[in-house]
């Protein structure tokens, strides 16, 4: 009983309701999160980085940049447009300036996904300025672990200084630079080399010492330990810059070592900081670190403070058992070390049960940030005080995303289903021969099932270098372009099998129609899904948020981003070829199984999700098994998640050819969404 009531009552009317009430409650929620009346609104601000500091980066480094687009070993550093956000205090202006924080967010994330940090900052009385690191948010550029955005908050500096409109009311003589995560490492960084003379041409390498303190959330001391570190906890692999699955990764792979597995030692060596800084290179440092924070331990973070306070000798001030010993038992878990009128102080805070993530959140990483500056930059009119609540209004604005995220999205197919309200493509007419023996039969279930997954298998087989950009997941977007490659002959020969031996049309598979048909069938899907991109873009835009669209003003990320639809429109053709075209449209229409649409829809999703899933686990698993000999269960994992990840895609793709009868429509579909997934700002806003 209750399942017939739930049959009638959920349908596409409901289901677009619910999702379009989704959507406004988010949208509310945004509002709540974002209009405060004692906060002044983020003003958007963009400017580009100064050639002067590439350079000098890149001679300190021992590197030249040839072309902009170059991807040889001797780059490092490129110039690129910084985007994000001013925010300005209420408190009354100071008579020398209001002091300044820039604030840096973590990887993955954008000004806008992190901007609690800078609104808080604000809040207590300094100029708080959010800037989106380089490949990130609406950044231009590319990022490389840290290193292409030092040069940013350089130029941060010189704009704040001397082009922005601020510059009259801000007091150059207590400027700050803040951040989490990735932000915390090019904190420390920028500290390092903000007043170091460069050997090479015996000029500056940053700001002169313009940036009076530094607070990082979370650094890491050295990349090679934080990186084997992790491995080794999650993995149980041991000195992984030298296991062999990492060094032929590097071979493929632009980023770090650009195709050449031979310099990882320096390209390594030049991005741990642990190798750079000391008492007298980055002036009153501040580190916070939760207890619990996954991609570091206790004792790597009091070694690289122990590190801050290398003296002339080369020798450490203090030992880092000492600080761990300090953090560990302190009543405030704290260590300070140094004074702050010289520029020398110390000070390593430690904060209990908190993980990396809950950083970005904590109330006291917060607290213990704006405490800080305040002390260390000797601020006049600051408040400290930090409300416990401070972080609500940023949290209920992040539901608030959620939600519109989720209305968004389930907003796609009962759209769709309305623009489509009757089957587009011609119904195929089956020949008696199938009508009579029958389509849907074990072996032939098992050759579909078997010839995409063997065919994305065996493609794993075939290695490319990177394709695009989009930094970590280009490791994946070869695989992909080599699977649509092998699949498709396949896909083609199998359809041609099936159609002369049953005597099908090409309409019968879904293919061919009249040109109206086609063009119908292409843009509907396109439709539904870029009106409710363009609605959550627009809610996203009024109210800093993530959006969905690659950056604009960048031809590299535009050229990319077509490119990536292109591979994965190539896939997802041999794809529906199979489950659509030859086994969903024959299953609704034979005697072999008499089943209700939805119950189509479920087993062509099922089917497509099994062997798509199998295929690009084995594939996974020829690139990257190695590592996983000591942890099977992740790559079990890693199976099952691929299989429900292409399952839903699959459920979205039967119902799509259900309405259509069109294979053009379900690719286009497919293609768009997975294109965004990886590319848009929605899922990874570093695309």
């Amino acid at each position: 009983m209750i399942l017939g009531i739930l049959k009638r009552v959920i349908n596409r009317k409901f289901l677009f309701i619910v999702f379009c009430i989704t959507f406004v409650v988010g949208t509310l929620f945004l509002v709540l999160g974002t209009f405060s009346i004692d906060e002044n609104l983020p003003i958007p601000i963009q400017f580009p980085t100064s050639s002067r500091y590439t350079i000098e980066l890149n001679s300190f480094f021992n590197r030249t940049v040839v072309t902009a687009r170059e991807d040889a070993q001797n780059k490092l550093l490129e110039d690129y447009w910084v985007r994000g956000y001013v925010i300005l205090p209420r408190t009354p202006k100071p008579s020398a300036g209001y002091p300044v924080i820039i604030w840096m967010h973590g990887f993955g994330a954008c000004a806008e996904l992190q901007i609690n940090y800078a609104r808080q900052f604000a809040k207590s009385g300094f100029i708080a300025i959010a800037i989106s690191q380089p490949g990130h948010g609406w950044s231009s550029g590319l990022w490389d672990m840290g290193i292409q955005a030092i040069a940013g908050v350089y130029s941060t500096v010189d704009w704040l200084v001397n082009s922005s409109p601020y510059k009259s009311i801000i007091d150059t003589t207590r400027i700050g630079v803040s951040g989490h995560s990735m932000g915390g490492i090019v904190t420390t960084r920028s500290g390092i080399f903000d007043n170091w003379t460069n050997p090479n041409t015996g000029r500056k390498i940053g700001t002169g010492g313009l940036i009076r303190s530094y607070c990082a959330i979370y650094c890491w001391d050295d990349l090679s330990t934080m990186a084997g570190g992790l491995m080794s906890d999650l993995l149980g692999v041991s000195d992984v810059w030298n296991h062999p699955v990492i060094l032929n990764l590097l071979n493929y792979w632009r980023w770090l070592s650009n195709y050449d597995s031979s310099i990882l030692e320096e390209e390594v060596r030049i991005r741990s900081v642990s190798n750079y800084i000391n008492n007298s290179n980055i002036p009153n440092f501040c580190l916070v670190t939760g207890s619990l924070d996954e991609l570091t331990t206790i004792e790597a973070q009091s070694y690289l403070m122990a590190n801050s306070t290398i003296n002339s000798s080369g020798t450490p001030e203090v030992s880092w058992q000492s600080i761990y010993d300090t953090v560990i038992h302190a009543p405030n878990h704290a260590w300070n070390y140094g004074t702050i009128s010289n520029g020398s102080a110390r000070r390593f805070v430690l904060v209990p049960g908190i993980e990396h993530l809950m950083e970005a959140f904590s109330y006291t990483c917060l607290q213990t940030t704006v405490t800080w500056f305040d002390e260390s930059m000797e601020c006049v009119g600051i408040d400290s005080n930090v409300s416990i609540l401070a972080n609500v209004p940023f949290l209920i604005k992040m539901i608030g995303w959620a939600l519109i995220l989720l209305g968004a999205i389930g907003c796609i197919l009962p759209l769709f289903s309305y623009l489509s309200t009757s089957r587009l493509g011609p119904k195929p007419i089956l020949p008696s021969k199938v009508m009579n023996q029958g389509f849907v039969q074990k072996k032939k279930i098992l050759l579909y099932i078997a010839v995409p997954a063997v065919s994305i298998s065996l493609s794993g087989l075939i290695q490319l270098p990177s394709l695009t950009h989009f930094w970590i997941v280009d490791l994946l977007i070869p695989r992909f372009f080599i699977s649509g490659i092998v699949l498709l002959p396949f896909s083609i020969i199998l359809c041609y099998i099936e159609v002369k031996r049953y005597g099908f049309k090409s309409q019968d598979i879904g293919i061919n129609g009249t040109i109206s048909n086609n063009l119908k069938s292409l843009l509907i899907p396109v439709l539904a899904i870029l009106a409710c991109v363009f609605v959550f873009d627009l809610v996203g835009w009024l109210f800093q948020v993530p959006i969905l669209l690659p950056r604009p003003f960048d031809s590299m990320a535009w050229i990319d981003f077509i490119f990536l639809f292109g591979v994965f429109f190539l896939l997802n053709f041999g794809i529906e070829l199979i489950f659509r075209g030859l086994f969903q449209s024959k299953i609704e229409k034979t005697n072999a199984r008499k089943l209700k649409q939805w119950k189509t829809v479920l087993i062509s999703g099922a089917l497509s999700g099994v062997s798509i899933g199998i295929g690009f686990g084995f594939n996974l698993l020829f690139m990257i098994g190695g590592l996983f000999l000591s942890a099977p269960h992740l790559m079990i994992a890693i199976f099952g998640g691929l299989i429900f990840l292409f399952f839903l895609t699959g459920i979205a793709s039967a119902y799509i050819y259900q309405r259509t009868r069109n294979i053009l429509s379900t690719t286009i579909f497919n293609a768009l969404l997975m294109t965004l997934f990886i590319a848009g700002k929605l899922f990874m806003p570093y695309a």
